[in-house]
């Protein structure tokens, strides 16, 4: 039997709401230790059950079992630390749901005139995506996702939507944040609509047509650079992505999902850029830096 005043795990089960085997968990993992008769049944003070308590009721705020932790030595300004903390992680989540919501209620509004566009608008305005073009490793700040969402909400490509889903790696995040806070980024993204706007009207099958078209979208991008700001933004990130085998099939994949001449568009720009000597990721082509630059 139990020493007085000290319960079976079904009594503190009963008492707290906590099953069993979170309490089992908690033991293992060390947050708790209560006593094991020589039978091996565990005992609980009522210490133990007002610590289980304190650990449920960090767990009901969404904090982490290592936080939870932290927050057990009855430090007050430990706990007061934690806690704040864990509230700017609770604000993101509660700003990350809202825009959820947000997006969920833009393809509802319009499911009934247009099912086929709520899956397109999912993937337009779900908090971690860039429209058509991909996941992110990471949210983007509020203002680069605000931006984004400006600009490709209106950029209408026969592009499957569930291409906004595929998951883009960090360098891919690190390059919008830039751009989106340079001067004349909207300069990129205008040539960039008004090249695809090109790209999709290309006829099937006539090759002489896309890779004339590809020639003069690099010459393009060569002889007229970006404004400084963008320019540098490609210039360092444009190079490292254009090493990632990933990226460029992903790339190539997602072209060729608007239509075969797409795709043999952005080959005949990898190929043009080769012949001289530039970078590309994708169609966006920049200078490669001097050896020793």
């Amino acid at each position: 039997m139990p020493q007085t005043g000290c319960l079976f795990i079904g009594d503190v089960t009963a008492l707290t709401g906590i099953t069993a085997g979170r309490i089992r968990h908690y033991e293992a993992i060390g947050l708790i230790a209560p006593d094991h008769l020589d039978s091996g049944y565990r005992t609980f003070r009522p210490a133990d059950v007002l610590l289980l308590l304190r650990i449920d009721l960090l767990r009901s705020l969404g904090m982490g079992l290592g936080a939870i932790r932290a927050c057990l030595n009855d430090e007050p300004e430990t706990l007061h630390a934690a806690l704040v903390q864990h509230r700017l992680v609770l604000d993101g989540e509660h700003r990350r749901i809202e825009r959820l919501l947000e997006a969920v209620d833009t393809a509802l509004g319009h499911s009934d005139d247009d099912p086929s566009g709520s899956m397109a608008r999912l993937a337009t305005t779900q908090r971690d995506s860039i429209g058509m073009f991909g996941r992110l490793s990471r949210p983007l700040s509020d203002r680069a996702a605000v931006a984004y969402l400006k600009i490709f909400s209106s950029w209408e490509l026969p592009v499957p939507p569930l291409f906004g889903q595929m998951v883009l790696p960090e360098q891919i995040t690190e390059l919008l944040e830039r751009l989106v806070i340079a001067d004349g980024h909207d300069a990129l993204f205008a040539r960039l609509r008004d090249l695809s706007t090109q790209v999709v009207a290309l006829p099937p099958d006539d090759d002489a047509a896309t890779r004339r078209l590809a020639r003069e979208w690099v010459a393009e991008q060569l002889a007229s650079p970006y404004p400084t700001a963008v320019a540098d933004a490609l210039g360092d990130c444009v190079p490292r992505l254009a090493d990632l085998t990933v990226i460029q099939q992903g790339l190539r994949a997602w072209s060729e999902s608007l239509s075969p001449q797409a795709g043999h568009f952005m080959h005949e720009v990898e190929a043009e850029s080769e012949r001289r000597n530039a970078s590309v990721l994708g169609v966006i082509v920049v200078p490669r830096a001097a050896d020793g630059g």
